[in-house]
């Protein structure tokens, strides 16, 4: 699947825009987001300007 997106060109490679995310959480001051993973699926949480991991 990643590399059917890749050869679209939909996608630049596998795990490269979360690199990019985590940057933009630092650059706003933001929580990097959070991770959690079963073996069915993954659950991203990410946070706006105000909010707080507490």
């Amino acid at each position: 699947m990643t590399q059917l997106c890749r050869d679209y060109g939909l996608v630049e490679k596998a795990g490269c825009g979360l690199q990019k995310i985590v940057a933009i959480c630092k650059q706003l001051k933001l929580p990097p987001p959070q991770f959690q993973c079963d073996s069915n699926f993954i659950k991203t949480t990410m946070y706006k300007t105000g909010s707080s991991t507490q």
